[in-house]
């Protein structure tokens, strides 16, 4: 078991307990741990890419912008059961298939550059010591 998956049952199971005390269907427990993951991933990518969150959920197509945006995608998509969907909206409302093409060239860029692959498995480590 991969320790993002660890954390991530560690943290599901805490934060679970505590929502059905407070009443919280399973479907509503799993959409409040994808939307907080989905905003940690979020936080992180634009503190470490020194972007203001706004444009990374903006319109904009600079390569500043849109590598950290891509990055997030990623993130949100290996760490959460986000929907492609649900990812997209949380970074400005884009398609599926954006969410998509973000990731998966993210994922060709980590196979070919090794400080690239560093970079990102670092944000992750980010995202778990938060």
């Amino acid at each position: 078991m991969r320790r993002g998956t660890k954390v991530r049952a560690a943290t599901y199971i805490r934060e679970s307990t505590r929502a059905q005390e407070e009443g919280f269907s399973p479907d509503a427990q799993r959409q409040a741990l994808e939307q907080y993951a989905a905003q940690q991933s979020v936080e992180i990518v634009a503190r470490y890419y020194q972007v203001p969150i706004d444009q990374l959920r903006g319109k904009a197509r600079d390569k500043q912008i849109v590598l950290p945006r891509q990055v997030a995608m990623y993130l949100m998509r290996e760490e959460t059961e986000a929907p492609l969907l649900r990812i997209g909206e949380a970074l400005g409302g884009r398609d599926h298939s954006t969410v998509l093409h973000g990731c998966d060239k993210i994922e060709r860029e980590m196979a070919d550059n090794d400080d690239f692959r560093r970079e990102v498995s670092s944000l992750r480590e980010m995202l778990y010591a938060e």
